[in-house]
């Protein structure tokens, strides 16, 4: 019962931080988004080539 409590604290948290950075921090949450999207893509293209080669 109280690893179901936690677990279910711990994804209201997550929900409300999302909110919170989504509707209080629309401004800067969007280009921290759009900044780190480059180097995410980059380094899921480098992760997948090197997938594909060991296959």
């Amino acid at each position: 019962m109280k690893k179901l409590l936690l677990i279910i604290l711990g994804i209201l948290c997550i929900a409300l931080g999302i909110y919170g950075l989504i509707v209080w921090w629309w401004p800067l949450f969007v280009k921290i988004f759009l900044g780190c999207l480059g180097p995410v893509l980059l380094l899921t293209g480098v992760v997948l080539i090197f997938i594909g080669k060991e296959e």
